[in-house]
């Protein structure tokens, strides 16, 4: 088992070629089962000269009781490896507060910044991280579900630069499947996560659900889409990426704050192209890709069609037409004048900010029938709800179900989805209960949580209206 292992993975790094006997690589290892197979297997190869040095980081978030013992075992794994390890902790919690993100984006950050900084400290030329075929099935679906592109499809790429640093995944030829029985035939324990159980994430709802169902029915299915990743990234690699880079090279003038390209260039180029113009020129911009939807690319290329006068980006970010030139500008955004969240009154009227509520308790017959056509107006089983009920700002990392739907989103995210305009989604608010649950991100979207049903009796009638003047 160990042998076959390690030649899968030598014949993947001599196709994509992950790295040489001259490679100094730094190994990102959490102690779960992924990375644990990681650190062993490229140690073996490191004996047998593929690899010239390994380095073990850990990162400890400090967000869980165990994970202290987790360094301690990520050290003690290192030790039996004879590897250095550098251990790294930060209070992430701490650190999403103060920089108002959630604790997800807060660890990401950290850990990839982190990263960068030891690979150059130690003159590292590569990271390795132990992404294999499940999670390249689970981020295609995860794309998908969420609307995307022939970038998308790319998938996990073996080799990839993060800000001008080389990332490899060794491990891309192998399922978890194979991975696990390489540990139990190495005798080699690991560490669970108990928060990668929680399906509230969707991530974790298409690893633990979606994913094992659809490889019982379709048993060729992990190998089928790294097949349609990789060939996605050759096409980009080769046709692309070169393509759109020499476009921007020989045409696009940058600004510390904007950018401008002529628009007769631009029409002469596919879609494909353009919307990889359009990313790379977010990219130099510093606008994190993340919140850059697949609507917004469409919104981009509608733009050139004259379809539409400008669009706004996540990142503080318009573009529009002018003089005959598409031009990226960052924006000030408008800035929220509330910060304290307040009580709903419950009959009557609280002002919050920009916006108006006012509430009534009625019985279910009298409710509107044509209340779904109105976004401003919403009603709440009211014996079903905690009181009372607050209004507050939008934060990082909020989530809500939607209703209509059985998963929980991010509320930035489901925004970015919507054809609100910037000026509009820095107008909404966030009607919770007692206990925090979202109930509505107004006016756009009540949540799953306290919809009225047959059995419903009391109902809380909620409507907000937008002072146009704020």
């Amino acid at each position: 088992m160990h042998r076959a292992l390690l030649q899968k993975v030598i014949a993947f790094n001599h196709t994509y070629e992950l790295f040489t006997w001259a490679t100094r690589t730094l190994v990102a290892v959490s102690g779960g089962a992924d990375s644990t197979a990681l650190l062993r297997l490229l140690t073996a190869l490191k004996s047998q000269g593929h690899i010239k040095s390994l380095l073990c980081v850990h990162f400890n978030h400090q967000l869980r009781n165990e994970a202290n013992q987790e360094q301690l075992f990520v050290e003690q794994l290192a030790l039996s490896c004879a590897l250095p390890c550098v251990c790294e902790t930060q209070d992430v919690k701490a650190l999403a507060k103060a920089k108002q993100l959630s604790l997800e984006t807060a660890a990401r950050q950290w850990r990839l910044n982190r990263l960068i900084d030891l690979a150059q400290e130690h003159q590292c030329d590569t990271i390795a991280t132990g992404h294999h075929l499940n999670d390249n099935a689970e981020t295609l679906i995860h794309r998908l579900s969420r609307g995307t592109g022939y970038r998308g499809l790319c998938g996990i790429r073996p080799v990839r630069y993060h800000q001008g640093q080389r990332v490899i995944s060794p491990l891309l030829c192998l399922t978890r499947q194979e991975i696990l029985a390489y540990l139990s035939s190495q005798k080699q324990i690991w560490c669970e996560d108990a928060s990668n159980q929680d399906q509230t994430y969707t991530r974790n709802y298409i690893r633990q659900t979606i994913l094992p169902k659809l490889i019982n029915e379709h048993r060729h299915l992990l190998q089928e889409l790294a097949t349609l990743s990789l060939t996605c990234q050759g096409m980009y690699a080769q046709m692309i990426e070169p393509y759109a880079a020499t476009l921007l090279k020989s045409h696009v003038a940058f600004t510390q704050d904007t950018a401008s390209l002529p628009l007769e260039t631009l029409r002469q180029a596919p879609p494909l192209i353009l919307v990889e113009c359009f990313r790379q020129i977010l990219t130099a911009l510093d606008i994190p890709l993340r919140t850059v939807s697949q609507y917004h690319y469409q919104a981009m290329l509608k733009l050139l069609q004259r379809g539409t006068s400008h669009v706004n980006l996540p990142g503080d970010t318009s573009v529009s037409i002018d003089c005959g030139n598409l031009i990226f500008k960052q924006v000030q955004a408008p800035q929220n004048k509330w910060l304290d969240p307040v009580k709903l009154a419950l009959p009557g009227s609280t002002g919050f900010g920009p916006l108006l509520f006012q509430t009534r308790i009625i019985d279910r017959l009298h409710m509107n029938s044509q209340q779904n056509k109105n976004r401003c107006l919403e009603y709440f089983d009211l014996e079903t709800l905690s009181l009372p009920l607050l209004a507050r700002q939008r934060v990082p990392g909020d989530r809500f179900v939607p209703l209509g739907k059985h998963q929980p989103q991010k509320v930035g995210k489901f925004l970015s989805r919507t054809e609100l305009s910037k000026i509009d989604r820095n107008r909404t608010a966030i009607l919770c209960d007692k206990e925090g649950a979202i109930l509505w991100v107004c006016p756009v979207r009540m949540s799953e949580q306290g919809k009225t049903t047959n059995k419903t009796r009391l109902v809380l009638e909620i409507s907000v209206r937008i002072d146009p003047k704020t």
